[in-house]
């Protein structure tokens, strides 16, 4: 049987560069379905290793970046689609971008990928220091796209883990692009298994099976070392009303949501509430100008609490007008007492990379808008309340690593306000989700998460759930805030010590 599948992974070694660039493509859609909602990431070291393999038998440099790119547009046709799904909110109007949104992205980053392979590609004679310089080359260039042209860190390989709890503390050590290492690594290694194995390749699937066990064990010694501890007197009061984007679109529509959502803020709580927290956007009026707003507003807020909520923020300065997608935290009195404004903008949603030339084009007016959002000045300490100082992430920033706490001024809790409404019962809010849990894991504080259409959720610094509402879901969560943990992660310990 073992004989059998050797010959039929010969075979296909043995395709025509055409056929065998479908299988890469094929084996990259496969890596894509480690990733959450299902998470598996044995996937990842079938897909993966199985590409290895296919790379190792390419002959030229042309065909071996060729194969390269298609396994990495797969991998993130498959792991971005979603994206697309928000251009089916008014799809009439859009139609015309979705080849685009759907193929440009993945054939981008597959240009980077396939590059990496080339350079690799002479060691390929030596199987064991290929696999080490690709996932080496490999976990670079993953580092790279989350900087490059404003950053686009969304999954990196590392988190096929984030389910795994036991693997996934070890971010707290190296980081989530420590772990991407070691996952190409030992997906990389995972090739050796596909044809008969000699000593090298034995020693080489030890230690990395040794490594990773390590991991493992270590991760759940953490984790059943570490008890969940409670803030006393503060309880909070997480909003999702999950509305449609398609019931957001006019003044009235705008208004309705928000009168739903002072109702569910309203509702009788077991517990005395002390913080009100709503999600990106959820206010539809620009709160930091509109003193009749805040009037309305502040009879929801508890006594001596305050509400913390997303909306736009608009700044009048010599006739010219800046606008920022804010976070905004008023107290009982209604006045605002802090803010916090977007500083990873999302291209095409928030701002339009290249204006001034897509502006000339006539199909593209009526796609780009007329404004952008400026963005803000990077991560900040809030305070308010009652509350423990805070570092507010807002929609997509939770996917940078090591960007969303000040140094200078550490907070004890992550707050992350999003609407992934845009993207309906897609992988993309799961993946958003499953990121914005490994921040919380490698700044070993916890996670407060508001989401329009959820995933709404309070997490414990290990990356446990306390308790969470389910996607597309509308309702409340009460729940007390755990403490972050008393001595800073590994993690930020080395990025002082490099930076």
């Amino acid at each position: 049987m073992l004989e059998q599948s050797y010959q039929l992974v010969t075979k296909l070694t043995q395709l025509r560069p055409l056929h065998k660039n479908i299988l890469c493509v094929a084996l990259g859609i496969l890596s894509a379905f480690a990733l959450p909602p299902l998470s598996w990431p044995i996937l990842f070291l079938i897909g993966f290793g199985g590409f290895v393999v296919l790379l190792t038998s390419t002959a030229s440099f042309k065909h071996c970046f060729i194969a390269g790119w298609c396994w990495a547009v797969g991998f993130h046709l498959a792991g971005l689609y979603w994206i697309s799904a928000s251009l089916f909110i008014d799809i009439a109007r859009y139609v015309w971008v979705l080849p685009f949104s759907l193929l440009a992205l993945p054939a981008y980053l597959g240009l980077i990928f396939g590059a990496a392979c080339c350079v690799v590609h002479k060691l390929r004679g030596n199987p064991v220091l290929h696999i080490i310089a690709l996932s080496v080359l490999l976990s670079l260039c993953e580092h790279n796209r989350g900087w490059l042209w404003g950053g686009f860190p969304w999954n990196l390989f590392g988190y096929i883990w984030a389910d795994t709890l036991p693997v996934i503390q070890s971010v707290s050590v190296f980081g989530i692009e420590g772990l991407t290492f070691l996952t190409l690594l030992a997906a990389a290694a995972f090739s050796f298994l596909f044809k008969p194995l000699d000593k090298p390749a034995i020693i080489t699937l030890a230690c990395i099976g040794i490594l990773f066990s390590g991991i493992a064990l270590w991760g759940m010694q953490r984790l059943e070392a570490t008890p969940i501890a409670y803030h006393d007197k503060v309880m909070l009061r997480l909003v999702q009303p999950a509305i449609e984007q398609s019931e957001r679109r006019t003044h009235d529509q705008r208004v309705a949501a928000l009168t739903k959502t002072i109702a569910m803020s309203q509702q009788k709580a077991e517990t005395p509430i002390t913080h009100i927290i709503w999600p990106e956007t959820a206010s539809p009026f620009f709160l930091n100008e509109d003193a009749e707003a805040r009037a309305i507003l502040k009879h929801i807020v508890p006594k001596d609490g305050a509400i913390l909520t997303g909306s736009a923020s608009r700044v009048i300065e010599n006739g010219r007008r800046t606008y920022f997608n804010s976070l905004v935290v008023m107290n009982d009195k209604g006045s605002i007492i802090g803010s916090y404004d977007k500083s990873h903008l999302v291209p095409f949603g928030e701002f339009v990379p290249l204006r001034s030339i897509l502006q000339t084009m006539p199909v593209a007016v009526d796609v780009i808008g007329s404004g952008d959002f400026t963005p803000g000045a990077g991560a900040k300490t809030l305070r308010a309340p009652g509350l423990p100082p805070f570092s507010t992430m807002i929609c997509y920033e939770a996917i940078f690593s090591g960007q969303v706490v000040d140094e200078t001024d550490r907070p004890e809790a992550l707050l992350q306000i999003t609407n992934d409404a845009w993207f309906g019962d897609t992988s993309g809010p799961y993946q958003h989700f499953a990121m914005a849990r490994v921040r919380a894991i490698e700044e070993g504080i916890p996670l407060i998460r508001a989401a329009n259409s959820g995933i709404s959720a309070i997490v414990d610094p290990l990356g446990r759930i306390i308790t969470s509402l389910d996607l597309n879901k509308s309702g409340i969560i009460d729940s007390a805030l755990p403490k972050a943990l008393e001595t800073a992660p590994t993690f930020i310990k080395l990025q002082h010590a490099i930076f």
